[in-house]
């Protein structure tokens, strides 16, 4: 039996409505690019794409939106200077 990846990109209407789940960046882009503006991309409840408040939309190039939320993914995933524990 093949275990697959479980979904964790939420993809909300412009409504907060919940739209659907990901598991690849590059689908989640294409779901906001048809939902349209104000749709918003989730990853732990952190938004990380919010559609026409980019500096280019979904619509305009889906490998564009996939590497940002990404990007933004991995660096909210990483500790803070603050979390870390000063060596003794």
């Amino acid at each position: 039996m093949v275990m697959r990846e479980k979904a964790q990109i939420h993809i909300y209407n412009a409504s907060g409505e919940y739209a659907a789940s990901c598991v690849h960046f590059e689908d989640a882009a294409g779901f906001v690019a048809f939902l349209g503006s104000g749709s918003t991309v989730r990853v732990r409840a952190r938004i990380v794409w919010r559609e026409g408040q980019e500096s280019q939309s979904a619509s305009e190039s889906y490998d564009f939106a996939a590497n940002e939320m990404h990007l933004r993914t991995l660096a909210h995933s990483l500790p803070s200077k603050t979390d870390r524990h000063p060596k003794d």
